[in-house]
């Protein structure tokens, strides 16, 4: 079972619940992760560029250190 926490329909990141190794498929979403991913980091589930807002608990966390693509791990500061 590959799933993804999402909290909130607004956020732009998931947490990994678990060890994501590259080339994962998740459960009921037509994604395939890219970057091996420790348990408990957040993954973007859309392109986050440099100083956006990054959104969990549909609350901003923080802003992008970097440009982000979709199903990578997200840093952010």
């Amino acid at each position: 079972m590959n799933k993804l926490i999402i909290l909130n329909k607004n956020d732009n990141v998931a947490v990994t619940p678990f060890v994501i190794s590259p080339q994962t498929k998740f459960e009921n979403q037509d994604i395939v992760s890219v970057d091996p991913i420790p348990f408990g980091h957040k993954i973007c589930l859309k392109p986050i560029n440099k100083g956006d807002p990054v959104i969990k608990y549909d609350q901003i966390i923080g802003f992008a250190s970097k440009n982000h693509k979709t199903w990578r791990t997200c840093s952010f500061s």
